[in-house]
């Protein structure tokens, strides 16, 4: 579901986001290109979903899994940033993203 790379950035919590090279192995760029050249894209009761928690969703080029649904085994893949964030916005609470440290 995940590129293997994604996944390092899931369970190692301290790793950042490299500055160089600019694309991870399958494509994906790590600093993802969002409106108005912010670093976060705005969920819902204003948590912010930051670049670093796009970057350990990636499962390849452009296209995303959410990890807030990886304990219950299931998570589909989007197209797109904004499709994850509106994917977030309608089937998690708030509780559920309190507790990822990529979201704030």
């Amino acid at each position: 579901m995940f590129c293997p790379e994604a996944m390092t950035f899931q369970v190692n919590l301290s790793k950042s986001i490299p500055e160089t090279p600019k694309r991870c192995k399958c494509g994906y760029r790590w600093k993802a290109l969002l409106p108005d050249n912010k670093d976060f894209v705005l969920l819902k009761e204003g948590f912010r979903m930051s670049s670093r928690f796009l970057a350990k969703s990636h499962s390849d080029r452009n296209k995303f899994a959410c990890c807030l649904c990886v304990p219950s085994g299931k998570s589909d893949k989007y197209e797109s940033a904004e499709a994850l964030q509106a994917h977030i916005n309608l089937s998690h609470t708030k509780w559920q993203m309190l507790h990822d440290r990529d979201i704030s």
